[in-house]
């Protein structure tokens, strides 16, 4: 299935135009007595041309729910987060087969603050059953450290 949806990204354009076609022809002759490219009456052009649209804005989303699904899991297994404890770097891609919860909070959140007890409490849980508990936030360490001396948890 990974070969096939790299094959898929790699050549995006060419190959949802060629299943465009396809199924639009595949559509024009779906449930039709006569042979594949007769001349029809009015009302069942329309009937092949709106089954056509249909069948091609099915492809369409498909091919961008997976397109879409595809970046975002790319581009967050390359977030980088430094743990405040130690300063070192990692990635969500080196958690790649665990379980993580990621938190994305900010000292200013009220409720951000409120739940910060409970994922601490799930995360000690957790510690060494192979799951991790992550809480990240774009502010500078100095401003977490200062929340926390301000008695946030």
């Amino acid at each position: 299935m990974v070969e096939v949806l790299n094959v898929l990204f790699a050549h995006g354009t060419a190959l949802v135009l060629a299943i465009v076609v396809g199924a639009t022809l595949a559509a024009l002759a779906i449930g039709r007595r006569e042979r594949f490219f007769r001349p029809r009456g009015g009302w069942r052009i329309a009937a092949d041309v709106a089954l056509a649209l249909v069948a091609c804005a099915a492809l369409a989303a498909g091919y961008l729910g997976l397109r879409v699904h595809h970046e975002l899991r790319e581009r967050v297994a390359a977030w980088e987060l430094r743990s405040m404890a130690t300063g070192a770097t990692r990635r969500l891609a080196d958690y790649h087969g665990m379980p993580v919860v990621l938190n994305v909070w900010a000292t200013w959140c009220g409720p951000c603050r409120e739940e910060m007890p409970a994922l601490n409490a799930l995360a000690d849980r957790h510690r060494g059953h192979d799951a991790i508990v992550l809480a990240a936030t774009d502010e500078s360490i100095d401003d977490v450290r200062a929340s926390k001396r301000r008695g946030c948890p």
